[in-house]
């Protein structure tokens, strides 16, 4: 489900991810939602969905309208059918203390794990700084918790994790002394060398759309790549470094509730 008023970049991205679905050999409901759609109207389009055994997976591409709570929108779509990890009786998987076995992964973190052991990148005693930005954990429950709890998976068995937000104080000095730093931000290019050690590894984790061509999403992320040039870091892009490995996962916990 999307709504017809989100940004361009909002409605490739789900454009894709049905695309991507279909090729997967899975059927394909979309909803497009017109702004003036009501919270109770949202939350009945869910209980269909919920009650059609037809239906195995159900997302909701954000943002949703200010008038809609996507925390009652998350909560009433059946935990069986919510495949990013994030209902609540999915995301408690994520705590050490949970006794019981995920049905599947959280996709965030997992993708992020999946991502650093296929280029052999090891973590074991490594510094990693996660950069969060009030702009979006302020208004996106889901990077709220991914940023302050789903990242807390991602620890160093010896070394440290420290989460820390863009607008600090000593934001900068903090991902100068770290191996591996990950970007939430909505700041375009914020991040040159001067920020990083030389042999740092970055993740930006968020495509920020900074205009339209036609009708082709403008895209920058929170690093200035060409600033890199000389330096030995090792980036994952906003585009084609995180996303695809996250929409793999995606897939997978798809084909888990079958």
């Amino acid at each position: 489900m999307i709504f017809e008023d989100n940004q361009l970049i909002s409605k490739k991205g789900f454009e894709l991810h049905c695309e991507i679905a279909k090729k997967c050999g899975f059927s394909v409901i979309t909803e497009t939602l017109p702004k003036n759609v009501n919270e109770h109207q949202m939350l009945d389009i869910i209980d269909m969905h919920n009650n059609n055994k037809c239906v195995n997976a159900i997302m909701i591409f954000i943002p949703v309208p200010e008038y809609i709570d996507f925390r009652k929108c998350l909560n009433r779509i059946d935990h069986r059918k919510e495949v990013e990890g994030l209902h609540p009786e999915n995301a408690k998987f994520i705590f050490p203390v949970s006794e019981e076995v995920a049905r599947y992964n959280t996709v965030v973190p997992t993708a992020l794990t999946r991502l650093f052991n296929f280029y052999s990148l090891d973590l074991e005693n490594v510094t990693v700084t996660v950069v969060l930005d009030d702009d979006i954990i302020l208004n996106n429950e889901i990077a709220d918790f991914i940023g302050r709890y789903g990242t807390v998976s991602l620890l160093p068995s010896k070394g440290s994790l420290q989460i820390v937000k863009v607008q600090s104080k000593n934001v900068k000095e903090l991902c100068q002394k770290s191996d591996v730093v990950i970007f939430s931000t909505l700041k375009p290019k914020l991040i040159d060398s001067s920020w990083v050690k030389n042999d740092a590894i970055l993740v930006d984790f968020v495509p920020i759309q900074v205009g339209v061509k036609g009708d082709i999403p403008i895209i920058e992320g929170s690093i200035s790549i060409e600033d890199f040039n000389d330096t030995d870091v090792k980036i994952f892009p906003a585009l084609n470094g995180i996303g695809p490995v996250m929409i793999s996962v995606l897939m997978e916990n798809i084909y888990l509730t079958v």
